[in-house]
């Protein structure tokens, strides 16, 4: 994605995009992350606010920057480049595993087989809830 980043105030950093689709597909997506006090598309820019007490402007700049080339436009689809994220059991990432074994009348090693085996397509993870929507099923609930 050509985009250009400046200073534009203190705490605030745009990001120039020309393309209005890949500006409001990246303003969306940024908009989702909690590392922007706040976000707003613009005519020809994305300005986002930084708390500058938990994140230096440097680190900011670079965060911006990775997001936006994260953002891949496919004519008029937008693609996101995917995200693995490593799962852990057991223990302190997972205190319920031995109640889920019981209760499924299954050994632990069972459940994280059946878990883990092949890829997941996740459209939105609501991390409120812990709660993802696979694509075209019903939300799952994840604990």
């Amino acid at each position: 994605m050509s985009s250009s980043i400046r200073m534009a105030g203190d705490d605030v950093i745009e990001l120039m995009i020309d393309d209005r689709a890949k500006r409001a597909d990246l303003a969306a997506w940024l908009q989702g992350s909690e590392d922007w006090l706040e976000v707003v598309a613009a005519a020809d820019r994305i300005a986002v606010q930084v708390d500058v007490s938990k994140m230096s402007l440097k680190d900011a700049k670079s965060r911006l920057q990775d997001a936006a080339d994260q953002v891949i436009q496919v004519g008029r689809e937008t693609i996101y480049k995917p995200l693995i994220i490593p799962v852990c059991y057991g223990g302190a990432f997972g205190p319920d595993l031995a109640l889920i074994s019981e209760q499924a009348g299954m050994s632990q090693n069972a459940i994280i087989d059946m878990h883990s085996k092949g890829s997941h397509v996740v459209d939105h993870i609501d991390p409120g809830t812990v709660q993802i929507t696979k694509a075209g099923r019903e939300p799952d609930m994840i604990n």
